[in-house]
Formats: structure tokens, C-alpha cells, sequence
């Protein structure tokens, strides 16, 4: 193989920049070293630099995404439960990641504060015996995320959301 005509780094690193859409993220530090070596190598020897530097913005961009959602996901958001029912049982994620059930319950209206990972349940069932509307709503820093209401016998109003939707994510 001629280094003077050749794009062989540069298309290796393209390929592997590729690969990276598909591979778990516990591998991604790998990869993207992979990519800078045969993208630097391909930029140095290759005649042809269209391919290395195609994998480098690739690489670019997917180091860029990744750590734009690792920060959304350790970021803390302000939840506000908000249940309206005469009577009913719920349930919901704390700060923690646990669950608290509260039987029998009214209206209630519950702020905490979780991480943009925590995945947040907040649900809302009437009891067998009693009539109306039950509705389950989430807020995540102000903002209306998610609500669902039902109504009857035995209604569910169920909604659950990671916070960092709210930012896009």
C-alpha cells in the first residue's frame, strides 16, 4: 500500500466512528481513542484527509452528546406531585429512588428534589367503592411534564417521567 495515495487510516477511523452509534456506552472511551489515533495517523500519512477528518468531527460529536447527557442526568430538579381524588391510594418516587404508598389518601401536593435520572412514578386509584375523578400530575421545575386523569370505580391516573425531559432529553 502506497502512503502517498492511500485513505486506508482515515477510512478506518471513519468506520469505526460509525461503529460508535451502535456500541454500548461502556465501550465508548475506547472507541473514541481508536478514532483520534487512525484520524491523527490518517491526517499525517493519508494523501487523502477527507475520511479522517470526517471521523474526527464525528468522534467530535459523539463525545459533545455524551457528555451533554451525562450532566442532565446528575442535575437536580425540582418535582411537584399534585393529586386530586376524594379517597384515594397513592403512590410515588421519593428523593431516593423509593417508593411511598399513602392509603386512603385526598388531594395531596408533594415538592421534592431528584436527579435528572431518577425515573419518577406518581400514580392514583380510587377504590373499588368510590366514584369521580382521580388525576396524577407531574411538574418538574414548574413546568406541566405530565398529567392523566380517570374516573369511576377503581381509576388509575398513572404518569412517570425522568426529569431531565423537561430540558429536551
Amino acid at each position: 500500500m502506497n502512503d502517498n495515495t492511500s485513505s486506508f487510516r482515515g477510512m478506518v477511523a471513519l468506520i469505526i466512528a460509525i461503529f460508535a452509534f451502535f456500541t454500548p456506552r461502556l465501550f465508548l472511551s475506547f472507541i473514541l481513542i481508536g478514532i483520534a489515533i487512525f484520524a491523527i495517523l490518517g491526517l499525517a500519512k493519508d494523501k487523502v484527509k477527507i475520511y479522517a477528518v470526517a471521523a474526527l468531527l464525528i468522534g467530535g460529536f459523539i463525545l459533545y452528546a455524551e457528555s451533554v447527557r451525562h450532566a442532565s442526568g446528575s442535575k437536580v430538579y425540582e418535582i411537584t406531585y399534585q393529586v386530586e381524588c376524594d379517597g384515594c391510594d397513592v403512590r410515588y418516587t421519593n428523593a431516593t429512588g423509593g417508593d411511598v404508598k399513602l392509603d386512603n389518601h385526598g388531594n395531596l401536593f408533594k415538592k421534592l428534589r431528584a436527579t435528572g435520572d431518577t425515573y419518577i412514578n406518581l400514580s392514583a386509584m380510587n377504590s373499588y367503592d368510590t366514584k369521580g375523578e382521580v388525576t396524577a400530575s407531574v411538574y418538574v421545575n414548574g413546568v406541566l411534564l405530565k398529567t392523566e386523569t380517570g374516573s369511576g370505580k377503581g381509576a388509575l391516573a398513572y404518569v412517570s417521567v425522568f426529569p431531565k425531559e423537561v430540558d429536551g432529553f
